[in-house]
């Protein structure tokens, strides 16, 4: 089996956490039987088929389809990795963080079209993850994410076979100080934080960093 390539965005903590058996390399291996995925800072990971579990085999195909995702997504580049103008002018912007524990492979992308039907100011879905996506919404004109969420994501769970942990972020203006990525960046690690701890439901950005400063304080 011939290395796969294609810039898998994960830190090596988080991959093994998903892949247990695989291995970190420094060097791409060609071993029959095996995949040979490559990662950010000229790393490698290695699997062996055989020992691949269902879940582990949707994972690495999420993950290969991944970079195709990302290189169509011109909204990526501007706010996960801070480069280039938005594709579209906006005053202001909120990010929707969802983390599917559970999911059935079938179900996703009807999932993924409820989701973007069911935000009156949606404008576009960012995939970060096998099991992440980023929901991008126009707050111009504010309108509370959260009611919709807490109305409908029980029923949503049940219909689609999911497990949710989601994250409402906090509006952010185009013309902040700070830069936008950095920002996102800051409440993608809190929110990775919570969900890594066994957490679902729905969640503001204010709620967790309460949650935060009580587990530190």
């Amino acid at each position: 089996m011939h290395p796969k390539s294609g810039g898998i965005a994960h830190d090596c903590k988080e991959l093994l956490d998903w892949f247990p058996d695989g291995k970190i390399l420094d060097q791409p291996v060609d071993k029959e039987g095996y995949l040979c995925l490559s990662l950010p800072n000229n790393q490698w990971l290695l699997l062996e088929e055989a020992s691949l579990s269902e879940r582990e085999k949707q994972l690495v195909s999420l993950l290969t389809q991944q970079e195709q995702t990302i290189s169509l997504n011109p909204w990526y580049g501007h706010l996960i990795e801070g480069k280039g103008q938005a594709p579209q002018t906006f005053k202001k912007i909120q990010l929707v963080y969802c983390h599917l524990s559970y999911f059935q492979q079938e179900n996703l992308s009807s999932w993924l079209d409820m989701m973007r039907t069911l935000f009156p100011n949606y404008l576009t879905t960012i995939q970060v993850g096998a099991q992440d996506y980023l929901f991008v919404l126009q707050q111009d004109k504010y309108i509370s994410v959260r009611s919709i969420l807490s109305d409908t994501l029980e029923a949503v769970e049940y219909d689609f076979g999911l497990r949710l942990s989601i994250m409402l972020g906090q509006v952010w203006s185009q013309n902040t100080h700070q830069s936008l990525s950095e920002l996102i960046k800051a409440e993608r690690e809190l929110f990775k934080t919570w969900w890594r701890q066994g957490h679902q439901g729905v969640q503001t950005f204010s709620q967790l960093y309460l949650w935060r400063l009580g587990e530190t304080g």
